[in-house]
């Protein structure tokens, strides 16, 4: 538990290390070498912790071994945090604005998969192959993930550069200045935050309960953790067909209630079934609050401001979740 303490709060001091640099240097930088960066750095260093463990079997499942990639995952997590934001930066200028939404919702979707079926694959795969295969075809996917940058166009907003000289403190601070001179946005941030911090909560606290009522069964757990992914991942493919709500908002609105309702089901269930029940209700409207907000932001910010806007937004949103356990 202790490595695992140590882990997480390092992984969320590199996040939030990143999203400091991204606030200066989002719009300044070429988003396609932004995503080449990262794809190199995280293959590099899992072949560097492959070779490790490769070299100390014994440390492989053991707490020491969590300890060791330390390191790895802090650094993964901070070029993760630039891919993600550099990526996020660029889909307003790969879609139209009617697609903005449908974009989003396929991020959700490959999100929630990976989640569900990567656990699975790695339990059949692990005694198949071994941890030799299983990094073997981790590599073959980020060459697949390097080749379809190599083949992609990925446009560069325009005019990027701005006459005024700006200091580095204006320069920082250029996201949260923007956003907080728009009420509009500002409303976005207050919203989002109010349903955060109770949703993070519950994040924390959904696992102890489903094992305290269920005497420790990590097979329910287990069914209802793959409910909830299953939840997302029909909710994004119905969002990618449908398209959302004409008016933005209004699916980022229904879409808070609609999971913070079930979420108390959630929280007043008594039975598996209904454990997994409203847990797969509540995440199914995750992909629209998330996908429609997103997709405001990418229609009210210039494509060659988002990339510090965004920051200044992921940042905010990094703090909000430091508050909640």
């Amino acid at each position: 538990m202790a490595a695992n303490r140590i882990r997480d709060n390092a992984g969320s001091n590199h996040l939030f290390l990143a999203a400091t640099a991204h606030l200066h240097h989002a719009d300044r930088r070429n988003r396609r070498r932004s995503l080449f960066a990262q794809t190199l750095d995280a293959a590099g260093r899992y072949c560097g912790l492959a070779l490790y463990l490769g070299d100390h079997p014994a440390l492989q499942f053991r707490q020491s071994a969590n300890l060791a990639s330390l390191r790895y995952r802090c650094l993964y997590g901070c070029f993760g945090q630039i891919q993600t934001l550099a990526y996020s930066a660029s889909i307003a200028l790969l879609v139209t604005q009617q697609h903005y939404t449908r974009a989003e919702s396929m991020v959700s979707a490959v999100g929630y998969s990976g989640a569900i079926f990567s656990p699975i694959l790695a339990g059949s795969l692990y005694p198949a192959i071994g941890l030799e295969g299983i990094i073997a075809i981790d590599l073959i996917t980020f060459a697949a993930a390097f080749f379809t940058l190599i083949v992609s166009r990925i446009p560069q907003p325009a005019n990027v550069e701005s006459d005024t000289v700006e200091s580095t403190w204006q320069s920082l601070t250029f996201g949260f200045r923007y956003i907080f001179s728009r009420p509009g946005l500002v409303a976005m941030v207050i919203a989002f935050t109010l349903f955060a911090i109770p949703g993070d909560i519950g994040k924390a606290l959904y696992n102890p309960m489903i094992l305290a009522r269920s005497n420790g069964d990590a097979q329910v757990l287990g069914m209802v953790t793959t409910a909830a992914g299953i939840g997302g991942i029909v909710g994004a493919l119905i969002l990618g067909i449908w398209g959302g709500f004409r008016r933005r908002i209004h699916g980022m609105l229904i879409g808070f209630a609609a999971s913070g309702f079930f979420k108390i089901i959630l929280g007043i269930g008594q039975t598996p079934i209904a454990w997994a029940a409203a847990h797969f209700l509540a995440t199914l409207p995750v992909p629209m609050f998330y996908s429609s907000s997103n997709a405001i932001w990418y229609a009210k910010v210039p494509p060659k401001l988002q990339g510090r806007v965004l920051a200044a937004d992921q940042m905010i949103g990094l703090v909000v979740g430091s508050i909640a356990p």
